[in-house]
């Protein structure tokens, strides 16, 4: 049986283990799960994932010098400075390639366990999120975007320590928020990515939000991820060769590198309707005032992509953060006193976790992140 599937049924079993016992916020066992997927992720042999060749070879000096990723002392012209700065300080430490690993397994899911911790269903929120869409392939395999968003998640965890709410020019000031700026700073250091989820945030925090404008924007996206996919991923894919083209080296190399990759479309009927209903369901059930959190925007702006540009693996990088972030509100909190909503919430999880089951099996052989294997092995 897949490890990622075993992992899986074991949060499930804590989880409804966790509603009997404490009714479901249990920290201690959320940092244990995500010590775990760190060990995982750190353990894993180093071709397992398909990028993680390349990292290694990196961190460990054995690729050419100054070609494709380069070394931690002649990196690739692509390769940001600030991912050159965390891999040499992390060098002179040790430069094999399982120490890396583990460091970077171990601390984006240390930042996912912070982002968590503080929610009612932390641990059953999590493993939706782990479930829904094999979001771990990502993050046992984009080495560079990961820290990035390890540190992106760790800034807005320090943003959140004030509420959220910012009235004055002292609130800024704040030990947290200055943490938070200078952590998201480094993020974008990084990888370039964060440079296109940093103005996206900001919109989706200042965003007006109703139950009605959830409702309106994910039926929409549903309504066109059925009608109008091809089209609007050929529209934003030459919106990107455009941006392609600008004079500024960041700038334009996002637009290359993420041209031609939104027009993709495979994604099934029911697939786009198992992540609809739910969140259609949760919104009904969250209260007019939460409707408004950061959180549950960033839920509903994560759906909505997910529906219309689900087919692009692209796409799948850049709304990663906003999954994380979205799915702490997967769950409402009506759960804690309605039944039958908490029975339709764990059905749910169990079709999640079939569809998981079948999609392991039916792994595609151009993913290297399947079959498992440790390091040892």
């Amino acid at each position: 049986m897949c490890i990622y599937f075993v992992l899986e049924l074991l949060a499930f079993i804590l989880v409804i283990f966790d509603l009997k016992k404490r009714g479901g916020n249990n920290k201690k066992i959320l940092l244990a799960y995500c010590i775990l997927w760190g060990i995982i992720a750190g353990l894993r042999r180093y071709d397992v994932g398909n990028d993680t060749p390349g990292y290694v070879a990196f961190f460990e000096g054995t690729n050419i010098k100054g070609i494709g990723y380069g070394t931690v002392q002649y990196p690739g012209e692509t390769i940001e400075y600030g991912f050159v700065l965390l891999s040499k300080l992390l060098n002179f430490i040790s430069t094999n390639g399982t120490f890396f690993l583990l460091v970077e397994g171990l601390f984006v899911y240390y930042a996912i366990y912070l982002t968590y911790k503080n929610q009612k269903y932390g641990l059953w929120s999590f493993l939706i999120f782990m479930l829904i869409a094999n979001n771990f392939v990502v993050l046992h395999a984009m080495i560079r975007q990961v820290f990035s968003i390890a540190f992106l998640l760790i800034g807005i965890y320090y943003f959140q320590k004030n509420g959220m709410k910012y009235n004055s020019y002292k609130d800024l000031k704040k030990t947290n928020v200055i943490c938070g700026i200078l952590c998201c700073i480094f993020a974008a250091t990084i990888h370039r990515t964060s440079i296109i989820l940093f103005p996206l945030l900001l919109i989706i925090y200042f965003m007006p939000m109703s139950k009605r404008i959830g409702y309106s924007v994910v039926t929409g996206s549903f309504l066109v991820s059925i009608f109008f996919q091809s089209k609007i991923g050929v529209f934003f894919d030459n919106v990107l060769f455009f941006i392609g083209g600008f004079n500024n080296d960041i700038v334009s190399l996002l637009g290359d590198r993420y041209a031609d990759t939104f027009g993709e479309t495979s994604s099934s009927f029911i697939r786009n309707l198992s992540w609809t209903i739910p969140c259609l369901l949760t919104l009904s059930f969250t209260d007019k005032e939460k409707i408004k959190s950061f959180y549950v925007k960033c839920y509903i702006f994560s759906v909505s992509a997910f529906l219309m540009f689900n087919a692009s693996y692209m796409i799948t990088r850049l709304n990663l953060v906003f999954l994380i972030l979205g799915f702490t509100a997967f769950l409402p909190d009506a759960i804690s006193k309605n039944i039958k909503l908490r029975i339709f919430y764990i059905l749910v999880t169990l079709y999640y976790l079939w569809r998981a089951y079948i999609g392991f099996e039916k792994w595609p052989i151009t993913d290297s992140s399947l079959p498992y294997y440790f390091i040892w092995e």
